[in-house]
């Protein structure tokens, strides 16, 4: 249900074309170099993103409020002897990647969940969130409207190798007449039928 929500969100994002600002604003925005009709087309675009993801992300009471008291006891209702950020990692480890997207646009569209939105910000829970699945857009709306920056968590690499072996790699074999290739198709995906 959850997945299904999600999916319904993006594409109506995406089809009002508000699920992220053009190149040339977004770089505006970024050197601090708004002009009065950017500031209006962002918020034209924070408008719509709050109508579409309210309309489409309905909260799940009792979902919500189950988390919510999780999270509750994490914050007054833990032992002073228990070791909190075990526990606070144990938590945070059964919620699945859609349920984390799921909170977290509840809490940026729907004004009545202040208690929720407390709740993440005193567990350090958006801390930990991951940003790949978040659009930026609603990143920078989350902190504009609600207070809360959401910090880039550093991405560990993906291969132990630094860029610069990389590319001395790359540079190497193409000087000994190879082609670089720098990426790879699992062999499951090369032998399947539609491969072909």
């Amino acid at each position: 249900m959850l997945k299904n929500a999600l999916s319904r969100m993006d594409a109506a994002l995406k089809e009002e074309g508000v699920n992220g600002l053009s190149r040339g604003i977004a770089s505006r925005l970024d050197s601090g170099s708004l002009t009065t009709k950017d500031r209006r087309c962002i918020h034209h675009f924070h408008f719509l993103n709050f109508k579409i993801v309210a309309t489409e992300i309905h909260p799940q009471t009792r979902l919500l409020d189950t988390f919510e008291v999780l999270l509750e006891q994490m914050v007054r209702g833990a032992p002073d002897h228990l070791l909190i950020d075990a526990y606070k990692e144990l938590v945070f480890a059964q919620i699945t990647f859609l349920e984390c997207r799921y909170v977290f646009l509840v809490a940026l569209s729907h004004p009545s969940r202040s208690r929720l939105r407390d709740l993440l910000a005193r567990t350090g829970f958006l801390d930990g969130l991951s940003r790949s699945q978040i659009h930026h857009l609603h990143r920078d709306m989350y902190e504009e409207y609600w207070g809360q920056a959401l910090v880039q968590r550093a991405v560990p690499a993906s291969i132990p190798m630094s860029t610069g072996r990389i590319k001395r790699a790359l540079r190497a074999h193409k000087a000994s007449g190879g082609v670089p290739i720098v990426t790879y198709t699992p062999l499951g995906v090369r032998n399947s039928p539609g491969s072909n």
